[in-house]
């Protein structure tokens, strides 16, 4: 349980885990280093993956007015979405649904200005990974803090310009070079 951890908004803050092991903040600073691509976090790029090890990630949305906003979100495997420290989703047969990738269709409840948005999710046995698309009208902002922004953002668009509220899942290609001989006599592009 790190619901009193992730109460504590301090980088340097600490906490001690049920394996006796200090846990902190940790701030991504690329993709390579958890920051994900295209709405995708591999946090078991920090360590080695164990399952049930749990990580919180938490970001700062800016919205221009309050809205429901639709998010796509998955993980590998338990997963739980708190807006304004408010529950709205849990990867469990009774609220949501298991599921990785984008599958799981939420929405969130956006007031106008900065919105807090904590996501725990625990590992799988295939990974430790974290999926997240928000719908945009345009006026989204995203601020990597764990604690709320004063400021608004200064790159605001105009309310008159503001488009439908849908969410864009991103086509993704697996691609895996071919070994070996191959029986479909696949030729590279």
């Amino acid at each position: 349980d790190l619901s009193a951890f992730v109460k504590l908004r301090d980088l340097n803050a600490s906490y001690r885990n049920s394996r006796d092991e200090t846990v902190t903040w940790y701030r991504p600073n690329d993709a390579t280093y958890g920051l994900g691509v295209n709405g995708v976090m591999d946090f078991s790029k920090h360590y080695p993956r164990r399952t049930g090890d749990l990580v919180v990630a938490v970001t700062q949305i800016w919205s221009t007015h309050a809205r429901q906003a639709t998010a796509r979100v998955g993980a590998d495997w338990w997963l739980r979405v708190e807006v304004n420290g408010q529950e709205v989703f849990r990867s469990d047969r009774s609220i949501g649904g298991y599921g990785t990738g984008f599958r799981n269709e939420i929405t969130l409840p956006l007031r106008a200005g900065w919105n807090d948005v904590v996501c725990t999710v625990a590992a799988g046995s295939a990974g430790h990974m974290l999926w997240f698309k928000l719908s945009d009208p345009g006026d989204v902002r995203v601020q990597q803090a764990i604690t709320t922004p004063e400021a608004p953002p200064a790159d605001l668009p105009s309310p008159e310009t503001l488009r439908e509220d849908t969410v864009e899942v991103p086509f993704c290609l697996y691609v895996e070079a071919t070994i070996g001989d191959d029986p479909y006599l696949f030729i590279p592009w």
